[in-house]
């Protein structure tokens, strides 16, 4: 608030108000009051206004302000009001009199601002008024008691700013605050005040624990790419209102893209893993999209708040029991140990150890032998990436690997798996070894960078290893997340003479319509889950069904992890062209690789161990 002399405006960052003088404001308000009400005005106000003329303006100035302006007496009746304010209240004559009681929802309040004036002199605050149309709008106001010269009579000088815009425009910047505006669902923040008010309770022992639990939409990337985002989004909008009307709209939000969290009460665990199953279900109900329904696939992790603790840790935790949590079989929904919390620690500092191995691309590229089932010779490798600890011990691709890709570095350690096996290939050649395939794995973010194809042609040209001697392998997932994108880049790889074979085939989403979308391919690889229910008989007809599929489509099939006889002969009598395993040779150095190829290229023998 700024006060010169009786007068007070009100200005912030959301109301404009005219930087005028104070003085001018009195003068113009003892000028209406003399005008309409007492003698005309004394000597001392004559002179004073004949040597500041400019406040003969005053009135004319008030009259044609864009700002709202009017003059009341003590019993609330106007005096004066000038066109903006009659515009603002729906007045249509200029010269109406009308008690400001008129235009206010509550006259209670009068009394409290009378009483205020009559201590300070001033007073602003928002109130709702009401037009004489019957429009209601909020308004801010800014009152001035002021009296004429030499007078005890008292008048108010009220200035209103209507806020309707300032409040729409607060309420929205609000709603973005606390809501994802691409679902309408609570957000992160709102969620956080959530847990606040669950705290609150919880400290005063109005409820004994509340839990967290965090719940992620499985395959929402493959989603949006096959439906599109806005039908996903919808179906999503629509899932959070099922829940928030099972538990409570505040207690669900969207936390992003396909994760929704939840946090309520409950009375014990039965209760508990009710609600938890309940809203899984809401989850994987069917929803309409695009002239059909569609059914998705959750995994939840969950954590119970039973003590203060702050907001960051229970949802962390819930969080860290999410990661833990897997979509199959009866791991659906997983409670958070403190067992977590120490691999999580453990998890750090293996990321932190990789980080420096990728800095350094300290890994190892070991070769495992591919042989034909007909004659035993070599035909291929496949290029497997090992990571090699300073004690010696090696860690499991299937717990690198997924690191590399949550770290963001898997093109490039991709490329870089690339480029060596290339160059480890066109030593061998120029070694004399006889020519086969070598086989590199591409990673779903390999896949859908579009830089893929140019520097697959810049590590060919760059090493000078034949294109029809290498061979990607791309998994089933991997293509069936953006089909688009693996069919390009088959057609581009086609187009320079490079093969291509679908990994781990039978474990997604195979079927003979599918496969005959890609074209180019040349070979399908069965799973080795597969080959290992072979003499169990339980998988045969999968078995049976992938070799007859690769057929029909002119292509090899190629049995990964065979490590036995009986497997051999399976696949052998049932037209399998290749095969990869222990039987044939674990995975090899560059070194060793160079000696089996020179051992093995016409005829390899039953079981050779390198």
């Amino acid at each position: 608030m700024w006060q010169f002399s009786e007068i007070a405006i009100f200005i912030d960052n959301e109301i404009w108000a005219a930087a005028v003088d104070a003085l001018i404001i009195s003068l113009f308000a003892t000028m209406i009051i003399k005008k309409y009400y007492i003698k005309p005005i004394e000597e001392y106000g004559k002179k004073y206004i004949s040597e500041r003329p400019e406040y003969m303006l005053s009135q004319d100035i008030y009259k044609h302000s864009s700002q709202a302006f009017i003059v009341v007496d003590d019993e609330w009746n106007t005096v004066f009001h000038n066109s903006a304010f009659d515009i603002m209240c729906d007045i249509n004559d200029d010269t109406a009199t009308f008690s400001i009681k008129d235009l206010l929802k509550t006259h209670s309040v009068l009394r409290d601002i009378k009483e205020n004036l009559s201590l300070s002199k001033s007073w602003g605050g928002a109130l709702d008024l009401i037009s004489l149309k019957g429009r209601v709008f909020p308004a801010r106001l800014s009152i001035t008691a002021s009296s004429p010269l030499e007078t005890d009579t008292v008048f108010f000088i009220i200035h209103i700013v209507d806020i309707t815009t300032s409040i729409q425009r607060n309420n929205h910047i609000e709603y973005l605050m606390n809501y994802d505006p691409a679902t309408s669902l609570p957000n992160q923040l709102s969620f956080s005040h959530h847990l606040d008010s669950l705290q609150d309770r919880l400290k005063e022992g109005a409820i004994d624990g509340y839990v967290v639990a965090i719940y992620r939409i499985v395959g929402f990337s493959r989603l949006c790419d096959l439906y599109g985002k806005e039908s996903i989004y919808s179906i999503l909008a629509e899932m959070g209102l099922n829940i928030g009307n099972y538990i409570g709209e505040k207690s669900i939000a969207c936390l992003g893209n396909h994760e929704v969290a939840a946090a309520f009460t409950y009375y014990d665990m039965d209760e508990l893993i009710h609600k938890l199953v309940k809203i899984g279900k809401i989850i994987s109900s069917e929803y309409e999209i695009k002239n059909g329904t569609l059914s998705s696939d959750y995994c939840c992790g969950y954590y119970t708040v039973n003590g203060i603790e702050e907001n960051t840790v229970s949802t962390n935790k819930a969080m860290l029991a999410l990661h833990n949590s897997t979509h199959e079989n009866n791991t659906r929904i997983t409670a958070f140990s403190d067992t977590m919390m120490e691999d999580a620690d453990s998890h750090e500092r293996l990321r932190a150890i990789l980080k420096l191995a990728v800095d350094q691309m300290a890994f190892e590229i070991v070769y495992q032998p591919q042989n034909s089932i007909h004659d035993n010779s070599l035909v291929g490798v496949e290029a497997l990436l090992r990571w090699k600890q300073d004690d010696g011990t090696y860690i499991s691709p299937a717990i690198f690997v997924p690191l590399l890709e949550k770290m963001g570095v898997i093109y490039e350690v991709g490329l870089w798996v690339l480029r060596e096996s290339c160059l480890q290939g066109k030593q061998w050649l120029d070694e004399g070894i006889p020519p086969f395939n070598i086989a590199v794995n591409v990673s779903a973010m390999q896949l859908l960078n579009e830089n893929f194809p140019r520097d697959i042609l810049e590590t060919l040209s760059k090493t000078h290893f034949p294109p029809q001697l290498l061979e990607l392998e791309l998994t089933e997932s991997c293509m069936i997340e953006d089909p688009s994108a693996a069919e390009d880049l088959m057609c581009d790889l086609a187009a320079i003479g490079v093969k291509v074979a679908i990994d781990d085939f039978g474990t997604g989403y195979s079927s003979l319509a599918y496969l005959e979308r890609f074209s180019t391919m040349d070979k399908l690889k069965i799973d080795k889950a597969f080959v290992d229910m072979i003499c169990t008989g339980k998988e045969s007809a999968i078995t049976n069904a992938i070799i007859s599929m690769a057929k029909s489509l002119n292509l090899k099939a190629i049995a990964e992890g065979v490590e036995n006889e009986e497997q051999l002969l399976y696949l052998k009598q049932h037209g399998c062209d290749q095969i990869q395993g222990y039987l044939i040779s674990k995975p090899l150095s560059a070194v060793e690789m160079a000696r089996f190829a020179c051992l093995n290229n016409k005829e390899h023998p039953k079981v050779a161990v390198i």
